[in-house]
Parts: C-alpha cells; structure tokens; sequence
C-alpha cells in the first residue's frame, strides 16, 4: 500500500515537472516568435531607407533619411541588449559583487545622461539627494534606475520625472516619479513579466520588446531588494525599491 502511495506521488510529481517544462517552452517560443518579429522592423526599415539613399541627390534629404538610419540602429541596439540582459540572466551569468558607493553622484549622472532628451519631448528631469552611501552592486543598479528612466519619458508626455534617494530607517529608498499616463490597478501586478510586455497590443513595437520593466524585476530579485509601484491612471506613477545604506 505504501509502495503505491508512493509510486502514485512520484508520477503526479512527474506529471506537474512535464507541464512545468511544456508551458516554458511554450513560453520561449513566444518569445522568440515576437522578438523575431521586432528584430525584423529596423532591419527593414534601414533596408527601405539605404534604397532611397541610393536615389537621393538632395544632400538636406540625404541627412535627414541618414538621421531615420540611425535611429533605426539604435533601436536595434537597444532590442539586442534587451534579448542579451535576458539570456545572461537565464543563464545564471549575471552575478552581483558589491560594494559601497555614493548614490547621490550615480543619480546625478543618470539625470545628466537623460537630460536631452526630456528636454526634446519637452519635459522637465530633475533630481532630489539626500542619501549619501549605499551598499549594493553599482553596475545592476545602474541599469535598473536606467531603465526606469527610460520607462518613465517614454510613458510621459507632459509634466516631467523625478528622481529621488532618501533614507529610511538603515536602507536608502530609491524612487522614479514620473506624470505620465499611468498604470490601470489590474497591470501593476503583471508589468513586470516579459511574456506581458512581449504580448501586450499597447506597446509600440517599433520602440523594442517592452522588457525593459522586466529586465529590472529580475536584475532587483539578484540583488534580493524587491521593486514595487503606486499608479493612478492619467495621473502618474512612482517605481521604488530600497539599497542598503551604509
């Protein structure tokens, strides 16, 4: 009788590893399916564009498809590295090491980089410190506030974004605000899985996979500090997470 509860346990246990592993696959190959797909836009796009090129004696006109040329190659940089980040950490290939550094100096650079172009969509960036030294992996977080400032101006169309470091307690709280359009209640629990954003028909596919929010929840789960956000529909919203302080 044992033997069989036994062996009856071990094949639902089987049963559940097999639909484990048939919905992953399912989920890589959608994946692939739709990064596939917006891999092939900017190609195509630089493909058009080289063969006006060709036909183009205008030289205004010549540097005005050559400025279309180069954001299309950017776009493409910006899906490799997102299909990369997402294939290292897969892989287990991204490690933390840490160390202590001054948040306030990273925050500023960041408000610094991403100052032209708020300033192109009309926006206003600013940056508010008070924090003073952390402990955690600087090159992660980097990325993660990064991409957080990416997310925000792309998603705000007027008003601006705000970055703020404050103490709390023995942690550093780190905030991305942003007046942009907001996040309806029942997303805010699925914006951070890849397969959402891939499959999501609202986002601009011509703007890269949308993985953006899920490279950061991923990269936050490596550093073990969890990333949570507040959002109201046509009002705004505010990413924040927490660093150690030292």
């Amino acid at each position: 009788m044992l033997l069989r509860h036994n062996s009856d346990a071990m094949t639902e246990a089987l049963q559940v590893k097999t639909e484990e592993a048939n919905q992953a696959a399912i989920a890589k190959s959608r994946f692939l399916a739709a990064a596939s797909h917006d891999l092939r836009q900017p190609l195509h796009s630089m493909t058009l564009l080289f063969d006006v090129l060709k036909e183009t004696t205008s030289e205004s006109e010549r540097q005005r498809l050559l400025t279309k040329v180069d954001s299309s190659l950017e776009a493409l940089r910006n899906l490799f590295d997102a299909l990369l980040d997402v294939s290292r950490l897969d892989a287990n290939e991204i490690t933390a090491e840490m160390s202590h550094f001054d948040i306030d100096k990273l925050m500023k650079q960041l408000s610094e980089e991403f100052e032209t172009e708020a300033k192109d969509k009309g926006l206003r960036l600013s940056f508010r410190n008070s924090c003073g030294a952390v402990v955690t992996d600087r090159l992660l977080l980097e990325r993660i506030v990064r991409n957080l400032i990416s997310n925000a101006l792309f998603y705000t169309e007027k008003g601006g974004v705000l970055l703020t470091c404050r103490k709390r307690g023995e942690k550093i709280l780190l905030q991305v605000w942003d007046s942009g359009i907001g996040i309806p209640e029942q997303d805010q629990e699925v914006i951070f899985d890849e397969f959402h954003q891939l499959n999501n028909a609202r986002r601009n596919r011509s703007e890269g996979l949308g993985l953006g929010l899920a490279i950061v929840k991923r990269l936050c789960d490596l550093l073990a500090l969890p990333i949570s956000v507040r959002s109201r529909v046509g009002r705004g919203s505010v990413f924040y997470r927490a660093a150690r302080g030292q």
